[in-house]
């Protein structure tokens, strides 16, 4: 393996949520802090527009009002938002000059993290999201891009992924930003799962819909290139990402950081290619 060019800790939240320290040119006040210079941002694959809540945002625009006038799109639903650009963002690769995107937060939610680092934080560097490590790192353009299998597809990393039981192949999505795993119906109608009775509500960091799901436990496991993950608990739902995809009568699953904490994520954002390897030892069965 190559040795990294830059290597950027990541810390977990309560949440399950993994962050990075971010500086956005200057101080804000943050979480009880009234001078934050460097704040906790989630390195967000299933986003392609970094982010910020409005509370943040009204603290770097100071010479005019933020215009919601654009729509975002969240797991569970389409938002309003506003753009502007932060000239100075650094994340450890040098500052740079980022648009953001801006949402209106819960008004009763605690944020874990002062924003989300989407896909056009990045050039076209190769990193590595190493969640077991704690680290991002910043691979040379030289490294190896074997077994680079996963695709970009509407800003979010997909391919192909197996589960035992289903004949054919699952359409996998892989979302940092999701704290939990999501399936959709179409998928239960065609694979064994247990029915728990447990009711779950699902919200989006940005979105301000709320949608309904239930527990279930997904038997057999998950594979995706290099990662398998076997028996775990995961939402049943048809939330809007997989409407707006056209997947809501075919086979799919978000993957989220309930089983991404156990991997090892390598993007290149240049060819817009990734690859995704197990680091633990979970294992599981998917043949046919």
């Amino acid at each position: 393996m190559q040795e990294a060019l830059v290597t950027i800790p990541m810390q977990r939240g309560h949440d399950n949520h993994y962050t990075i320290e971010v500086s956005l040119g200057r101080t804000v006040s943050f979480l009880g802090s009234p001078e934050a210079g460097r704040l906790p941002f989630i390195v967000d694959t299933g986003a392609n527009q970094t982010g910020v809540p409005r509370l943040i945002a009204n603290q770097l625009i100071t010479d005019r009002d933020i215009i919601f006038d654009q729509t975002g799109h969240a797991v569970t639903g389409p938002f309003d938002t506003g753009l502007f650009v932060i000239d100075h963002l650094d994340f450890g690769l040098g500052p740079r000059a980022v648009e953001v995107a801006v949402f209106r937060e819960h008004d009763e939610t605690v944020l874990s993290a002062a924003g989300i680092l989407g896909s056009n934080a990045f050039r076209d560097e190769i990193i590595v999201l190493d969640y077991p490590a704690l680290e991002l790192r910043l691979m040379p353009q030289t490294a190896s891009m074997a077994g680079m299998t996963l695709h970009f597809e509407d800003g979010l990393i997909a391919g192909e992924g197996r589960i035992r039981g289903v004949p054919d192949p699952v359409r996998v999505f892989v979302d940092t930003g999701a704290n939990a795993s999501i399936v959709n119906r179409a998928l239960v109608r065609q694979h064994r799962t247990a029915r728990l009775g447990i009711a779950a509500n699902i919200d989006g960091v940005a979105s301000r819909i709320v949608t309904r799901g239930e527990l279930r436990h997904l038997f057999g496991g998950v594979q995706l290139s290099e990662l398998c993950a076997g028996t775990f608990q995961i939402t049943v739902s048809d939330v809007y990402f997989f409407d707006r995809l056209g997947l809501i009568d075919e086979p799919a699953i978000l993957l989220g950081m309930d089983v991404l904490r156990h991997a090892r994520i390598t993007v290149d954002y240049g060819s817009r290619s990734a690859r995704i390897e197990g680091v633990d030892n979970w294992s599981c069965q998917t043949g046919r």
